[in-house]
């Protein structure tokens, strides 16, 4: 049976009939099985999580032990025990269904069926994008997350589903970077060539990149100093904190070892000679281009989905002179649906952003890259934006291997499960749901007959529609940037299959080879 727990870190093991203990092939086999499950959208687990997240907890609660276990209704911070996190809920997730029901049963003549519903459909929006997290989820980790309890108080739901990969909230950002280095050289096929492979750079850019790897692997085991990293401010209200036990938790495993960073004064000792190991070099892009987003952006969605909540009253007040309503039934209606709008409308600018984030470090991982590599028009673009990049020259064929397969991991298959949920789910999610609203508002005269149409509503669609759009464009514009990438890798393959043979290097008839093998993968 294969064993894939947290802590403490093990390898994977399976047990052969023989009795005989593999932890090579089996436990590359379980590695990347673990890599490639992150890619697959699970249908069954959507449903499961969208229901839980969209009903209130009262309820979401029972129903989630009822299904899948106590320990899984925890995890998902379904079982609430602190009054405020319990008052929150009853206040922001009941506020859109006691609108709904208010609607159904009140004589309420200025509300319309849109006013009642746009709020639920913010709600479905913000279960859809959880959803859409946990259906990207490896299987191995949603059975940890039903079945340890480690998963919530070691702080591994803000690590896994992206939260910490964001705004480090955690404090483990570092190691959390480096498990997804190992996850994309497993599905690329490369992980052994970065352990293996190493660059002839020199000694000073091969001291600039190492001091920079050095300090965060050896920070990964510094309690005090994780928690001073971390954005705590999640925590003051949200349960899990990381124990020194947790700070390397990883189903896959030590990828510190598997990525051949496992013996610091071996890495040293290449450093002294010039030479730079091509994991170390893939480490070092990854963490300068991911490093983690301002606290900033989040203000900026709570000011954001404040005004957007505002909308609505505003409208009302210009048209009857009371932005609450006249009767008891409308103020509360109108209150209720306040608060509610506002989470929501807070959560939909904060995801809609994601995107356009994960696309921006993406380019800027590409970019410095190609720079360090010498690609001459990115070169020159940086150094006029003043980039000053590690030199990392091309001089034989174990740089042309290891220059493929950073390439390799760094493309596409680095942390392409957040990238489905983020680039491609997320904005499918916010298209399905402003189509939702659109049709709410085209039906308005058929569901609400004798009642005029809302502006307020009418904005608070005409907004979603821009922020959506913008966060398209956006994302859809960076990463077209991004994927200009793959053809510009292929162009320094080229060119040091140029410099081999016109400065006859040694090897040169291995580089000319290489360059025709992996440039066509």
């Amino acid at each position: 049976t294969m064993q894939r727990e947290y802590t403490p870190i093990q390898e994977h093991t399976s047990v052969f009939p023989s009795g005989r203990q593999s932890l090579v092939s089996d436990g590359l086999h379980a590695r990347r099985s673990d890599a490639w499950d992150e890619c697959f959208f699970k249908f069954d687990e959507f449903c499961r999580s969208w229901v839980l997240e969209f009903l209130p907890a009262l309820v979401a609660g029972p129903l989630s032990i009822l299904l899948e276990g106590r320990i899984a209704a925890a995890n998902r911070q379904l079982v609430l025990t602190e009054v405020p996190l319990l008052v929150m809920d009853v206040i922001f997730k009941w506020g859109p269904f006691l609108s709904l029901g208010l609607f159904l049963t009140c004589d309420l003549p200025t509300v319309g069926v849109e006013d009642a519903v746009f709020p639920l459909v913010l709600l479905s929006f913000r279960a859809s994008c959880l959803a859409m997290k946990y259906a990207y989820l490896p299987r191995a980790q949603l059975r940890v997350m039903a079945s340890s309890s480690s998963w919530l108080e070691g702080g591994y739901w803000a690590r896994i589903l992206g939260t910490a990969l964001h705004f480090n909230a955690t404090g483990t950002l570092a190691f959390d970077l480096l498990q997804a280095l190992c996850a994309a050289g497993e599905r690329a096929g490369v992980v052994e060539v970065l352990a293996d492979q190493s660059f002839q750079v020199g000694v000073l850019p091969a001291r600039r990149v190492w001091d920079v790897v050095k300090e965060a692997l050896v920070s990964m085991d510094d309690a005090e100093l994780v928690k001073t990293r971390s954005a705590s401010w999640l925590f003051k209200w949200g349960p899990g904190r990381p124990t020194p036990n947790d700070l390397r938790g990883s189903t896959y495993g030590d990828v510190q070892k598997h990525l051949g960073l496992g013996d610091l004064e071996a890495m040293e000792a290449e450093v002294r000679d010039g030479r730079l190991r091509a994991s170390a070099a893939a480490y070092f892009f990854v963490l300068s281009a991911f490093q983690a987003s301002p606290i900033s952006g989040f203000s900026r969605s709570v000011i954001m989905g404040f005004v957007a909540s505002l909308i609505h009253p505003m409208c009302s007040f210009l048209a009857t002179g009371y932005p609450f309503g006249t009767t008891p039934a409308e103020v509360v209606f109108e209150v209720s649906r306040f608060m509610g709008f506002f989470v929501m409308a807070l959560l939909f600018f904060l995801y809609n952003t994601f995107p356009i984030w994960d696309a921006s470090k993406r380019l800027e991982m590409c970019n410095s890259l190609l720079s360090s590599f010498a690609h001459a028009e990115t070169q020159s673009c940086r150094r006029e934006q003043g980039f000053d990049d590690v030199p990392m020259v091309i001089v034989n064929a174990e740089g042309v291997t290891g220059f493929w397969a950073i390439s390799r991991a760094l493309g596409p298959e680095f942390l392409r499960g957040l990238c489905l949920r983020y680039n491609s789910g997320y904005l499918v999610v916010t298209l399905v749901h402003l189509c939702f609203m659109s049709a709410g508002v085209a039906c308005h005269d058929i569901l609400s007959e004798g009642v005029g149409l809302d502006w307020g509503s009418v904005l608070e669609i005409g907004l979603c529609f821009a922020i959506a759009a913008v966060s398209i464009l956006a994302t859809t514009l960076i990463t077209e940037q991004c994927n200009e990438a793959t053809h510009r890798s292929l162009r320094v393959l080229e060119r040091a299959r140029v410099e081999a043979v016109v400065r006859k290097w040694p090897d040169k008839d291995e580089v000319v080879e290489l360059v025709d093998v992996l440039g066509a993968n």
